[in-house]
């Protein structure tokens, strides 16, 4: 009797597991299905439990547990949660719609990619018609009241150093990139809070424009006068615990909510969304310190030490809600790369570098 109950409970669990499941498929797709479906390339980190699907032209950012998808940036609300079953990540059938809906009007996708990759082969449409959206934010580190680092023997400022080199890379970007728009947060010695220099770069940034901010800076050493060289940072997102942490991060949301959402998103969607873009802006960041430190580096004749590209969260990054880099030129305590960084000649090097590697990164993400 025993036996023919057990029997009969199975056969019920496995009746209404095929139903549920049945009704799981109709709803769900599998993530890898649908990427061979429409010729996606599929990226999954099992750390940070993040897929990306992406193709020239395209990139969508989804994550398990939530129901927003991030297609080129902005953010979409799904009807369903996306899933995990088995091992398999599942998206919802809607997803097709939301694509169709976002990249063109006549349902066809392939027909508005390849428009968009004829758009990428011309160098020359981009230099006369995408650079017009491109902003470049050039910091000129510290200024006025605040000299930044000084070599008090051959009395040299960081403050005037880098402001120079600010206007001859103004001067190179106009040349490189006639239709970008070029903004400097100073263009005289007067003093600039911190907050202020990232509120200018935020002012400037909408969701149809493309941009970068970068500062200038030069460093110093005080327990090594043989420290030299070259150095890049770039912004890396975090958890964002501690209570200073916090604060970044409510200033983020706030103007990622303003610029990438058109402040149509808020409370927990707002936060899945920001991290997600967070983590594409840092691996752009990244891109960017990689190509202006080789460029940089490339375009000095003289024998100039690498010392690479490193992850920080100085303010001005951590504040800028767009591809960020702050650039350490050279040492104030060398003696030898004091009495370069004040010649004009050695100057308009490291600005010529600086313009050449904007030059190179724009034509690459500007497009994205």
């Amino acid at each position: 009797m025993k036996k023919i109950l057990l029997i009969t409970y199975m056969l019920f669990l496995c009746t209404n597991l095929i139903d549920v499941n049945h009704s799981f498929r109709g709803s769900y797709i599998h993530l890898t299905r649908f990427a061979d479906s429409h010729n996606f390339k599929l990226s999954y980190s099992v750390i940070k439990d993040r897929a990306i699907l992406y193709k020239k032209g395209l990139r969508i950012h989804l994550r398990p547990g939530t129901d927003i998808i991030l297609i080129n940036s902005k953010a979409f609300q799904l009807k369903r949660v996306i899933r995990k079953s088995n091992g398999n990540i599942l998206i919802p059938r809607s997803v097709n719609n939301i694509i169709k809906d976002y990249f063109y009007q006549d349902s066809n996708l392939n027909n508005e990619l390849n428009k968009e990759n004829r758009f990428n082969n011309s160098r020359q449409n981009f230099e006369n018609n995408k650079s017009k959206k491109f902003i470049i934010i050039l910091d000129a580190g510290h200024g006025g009241k605040d000299p930044g680092c000084i070599n008090k023997k051959y009395g040299v400022y960081e403050k005037n150093i880098v402001l120079s080199v600010v206007k001859y890379t103004y001067r190179y970007l106009k040349k490189y990139l006639p239709g970008a728009k070029i903004i400097l947060t100073r263009k005289r010695d007067y003093f600039l809070t911190l907050e202020s220099r990232a509120n200018i770069a935020n002012r400037y940034m909408t969701r149809n424009t493309k941009g970068m901010f970068i500062s200038f800076h030069v460093n110093y050493s005080i327990f090594n006068s043989g420290s030299s060289g070259v150095e890049t940072f770039y912004y890396a997102p975090v958890s964002y615990t501690r209570s200073k942490e916090k604060k970044i991060l409510n200033y983020r949301l706030k103007n990622i909510s303003r610029i990438y959402y058109n402040n149509s998103l808020n409370g927990n969607n707002l936060k899945i969304a920001s991290r997600m873009l967070d983590i594409k802006l840092s691996h752009q960041s990244r891109a960017l310190a990689k190509t202006l430190q080789r460029n940089i580096i490339s375009s000095i004749p003289y024998r100039t030490k690498s010392r690479g590209i490193k992850r920080d969260r100085f303010f001005v990054l951590a504040h800028t809600v767009m591809p960020s880099v702050l650039l350490e030129l050279g040492f104030l305590s060398n003696r030898r790369e004091t009495r370069l960084l004040v010649r004009r000649k050695y100057q308009k090097y490291l600005a010529r570098g600086i313009a050449k590697g904007i030059k190179r990164y724009a034509k690459v993400y500007s497009i994205d």
